[in-house]
């Protein structure tokens, strides 16, 4: 039990962390009261052993009694933090609202068609003015209010916010889930004369002063740095603002696994870190150079965080390495693991759905792994060359980093970058060069022949980096794609990593029984998959807003049918159909074999499995005598009567996809009721699928 005493901290963020998880994904198994008694008589227990003489076994029951407190203090403190919640919410509340007074509480995004507003309520109107809380998005055209609005405004709204919806298509980022674990259950798209701006009260100074410190460095690196393309990643990689990225090129450094550059994090706080003791080396050789390393340490730390606009993901990593700063400085053998478990404990503490951030797993996972694995990697060869020391130690770096955060990658972005060891090894150094270029850039601004010869050199920079992106992004295989983990899949996968991990430490017997068992399961678990996701044939009918989109799907080959303004935008069906495919290990782009396809004006019929699937799409659809079909998909407003239809065409579920109004949905779904007809809206169910065979 002794060798657990150094990890103390690690032993407490996995119970906190257990009792956040239990009260995330089954909020209300333990009731609130229960719970908070529950801990209550746990630490009166705990004070009992602590001074109660005689009890044996006192520092085993302490140590249980202490974990299964700070268990129950995770599940409380989500609770707490949940603001929903209260009673004051906005969805507790229940009130008709017909106008709301809020505060802007974070930097506004210039989006294509509006800016995207994140808003406090501070009181609604119901006929009487009344306090409420909770938070909204807005989307503001930009003919609302004569300029973007800043942090701090304050707006009066006109209207109800609407809550936000689940998913519509199956598989599809659950936007909703994501805004909740933000404490956002509200939006809003706002028209002119639904919005006004009464003021300016910035809820923190201190955050206004960094926002407005943030657009001066980004003022900066705009005059300075000449090319778009050159400004928006500079303005990435300095201050982590990546709203004027272009999507080609986002999808270039994300293919060659180096997106994490574009996101200022634990990278670029690490960056600074390492340069800061490389320079301030002869002030560790005094008497206290630890503690003035540490010193000037968190001051240029937190003096980044301060002009990246104090962002959260750059807070995270401030603190992260804040502890480990704080840590060596006073134990000259301090434990990392034990700094790093602090500094993941407090802020979960602080913000307890931090745990369900990708950028949180991915900075720790990532910085776990490389202060356990690389001396690893770093042993199995040893150059002779200082050149090569340097470029093996890098390799090892971004192997350990990618090894540990491989199985995570692959569960939230479906796909692994198979060059990335080439493009990290090119691109790690040269962000570094941009990062302490830019901020060298900032310092100088007031000089201006020095600003610009600075200016030039990132402008070059960058260009080379952007160019071997866009390059090694073309090479073939360049993405390993296409792959779909369950929650399941991936939990497996992890531990089977860390039990790999241990069997590299302690080399016993035991940790290959364990790798093969979870190997077992994995494969067990696959072939699960398969047989319940990927050999059945189904149909889907998806709500994609103003198109028309369904597919037909079986043992990893799909037919998708849309319309040509769908087939065209790769980012919408990217968003709204390529998860289902995903989930259906479907091959993009190998069509099913149909059995007969034959098309006539203003629909297509398709016999799929000896299934009859009508496609009507246009008025000019000639009604045939009789027809008896499995389904018939409505497009384009394209049939009046219910009626006329019934007489003719013989359904066995009617189906109105997307491409048809709100409007002419409602009417034929009401239509539908006294005729005694199946019809499937999307718009008011959300997709359509079916199991067919």
């Amino acid at each position: 039990m002794y060798r657990w005493i150094p990890y103390a901290f690690v032993r407490m963020v996995v119970f906190l962390s257990g009792g956040i998880l239990l009260a995330i994904h089954a909020p209300d198994c333990i009731p609130a009261g229960t719970a908070l008694a529950a801990l209550a008589g746990v630490i009166i227990v705990y004070l009992l052993f602590l001074y109660w003489p005689g009890v044996t076994f006192r520092p085993v029951w302490q140590g249980v009694l202490a974990m299964l407190a700070l268990f129950l203090t995770g599940y409380l403190q989500v609770g707490y933090k949940t603001e929903c919640r209260r009673p004051d919410h906005l969805v507790q509340a229940g009130d008709s609202v017909q106008y709301y007074q809020c505060r802007v509480i974070d930097q506004p995004v210039a989006r294509e068609r509006s800016w995207k507003v994140t808003v406090a309520v501070d009181r609604v109107y119901t006929g009487v003015w009344r306090p409420r809380s909770g938070k909204v998005l807005l989307y503001v055209r930009p003919d609302a209010l004569p300029a973007m609005p800043a942090y701090g405004d304050v707006l009066l709204v006109k209207g109800p916010p609407a809550t936000v919806l689940p998913p519509a298509n199956p598989g599809e980022f659950d936007f909703r889930q994501y805004l909740q674990f933000q404490n956002i259950y509200h939006q809003q798209f706002l028209q002119k004369g639904q919005v006004v701006r009464m003021g300016h009260a910035p809820p923190s100074r201190i955050w206004a002063h960094a926002l407005q410190v943030r657009r001066w460095a980004a003022h900066v690196l705009a005059t300075h740095v000449d090319g778009k393309e050159q400004q928006a990643v500079a303005s990435a990689l300095v201050l982590g603002m990546t709203d004027d990225l272009d999507q080609g090129l986002l999808d270039a450094y994300s293919a060659t696994g180096v997106v994490h550059v574009l996101a200022v994090s634990g990278l670029h706080v690490s960056i600074l870190y390492v340069i800061l003791g490389w320079i301030l080396r002869p002030v560790q050789r005094l008497r206290y150079g630890r503690v003035l390393l540490a010193g000037v340490s968190l001051v240029v730390l937190w003096g980044y965080a301060f002009v990246t606009g104090l962002s959260p993901s750059v807070l995270r990593a401030v603190a992260m390495f804040s502890f480990v700063v704080v840590g060596q400085a006073f134990h000259r053998q301090g434990n990392v693991y034990n700094m790093l478990a602090a500094s993941a404990f407090f802020l979960l503490l602080y913000n307890p759905y931090l745990i369900m951030s990708v950028g949180f797993q991915l900075s720790y996972l990532a910085v776990l792994g490389i202060v356990y694995l690389q001396p690893w990697l770093y042993k199995l060869w040893e150059p002779n060359a200082r050149v090569w020391d340097e470029v093996w130690k890098m390799t090892c770096v971004t192997l350990a980093a990618q090894l540990a955060t491989t199985v995570v990658v692959l569960f939230y972005f479906h796909q692994f970058p198979n060059y990335f060891l080439l493009v990290n090894l090119l691109l790690v150094p040269g962000s570094s060069i941009v990062l302490v270029g830019g901020l060298v850039l900032l310092a100088c601004s007031g000089l201006p022949w020095a600003a610009g010869v600075l200016g030039s050199i990132l402008t070059g920079c960058i260009h080379f980096l952007n160019s071997i992106v866009t390059v090694v992004a073309a090479f073939p295989f360049s993405v390993w794609g296409n792959i779909y983990l369950t929650p399941l899949q991936c939990w497996l996968l992890l531990a089977m990593g860390i039990a790999g991990a241990a069997l590299l430490q302690h080399r016993h017997y035991a940790y290959i029984v364990t790798m093969l068992c979870l190997a077992i399961l994995f494969s067990a678990s696959r072939w699960h998959y398969i047989f319940d996701e990927v050999r059945p044939a189904r149909m889907t009918v998806y709500k994609v807003p103003g198109h028309s989109a369904w597919d037909l799907v079986a043992e990893g080959r799909v037919s998708l049918y849309a319309d040509t303004a769908l087939m065209k935008d790769v980012r919408k069906q990217r968003f709204h159909i390529h998860p289902n495919h995903q989930r259906c290990g479907a091959a993009g782009g190998v069509p099913n074999v149909v059995e007969r396809s034959h098309a006539v004006p203003g629909a297509r019929l398709i016999v799929w499995r000896k299934k009859i699937i009508l496609q009507i799409t246009g008025p000019e659809f000639p009604m045939p005598e009789r027809l008896a079909v499995d389904y018939l998909i409505i497009s384009n407003n394209s049939l009046k009567d219910l009626k006329l239809l019934a007489a003719h065409i013989d359904a066995k579920q009617i189906l109105l996809d997307s491409s048809n109004t709100y409007y002419f949905a409602t009417k034929l779904l009401n239509d539908a009721v006294p005729l005694g007809l199946r019809v499937h809206s999307v718009w008011h169910r959300g997709a359509f699928q079916e199991i067919t065979g």
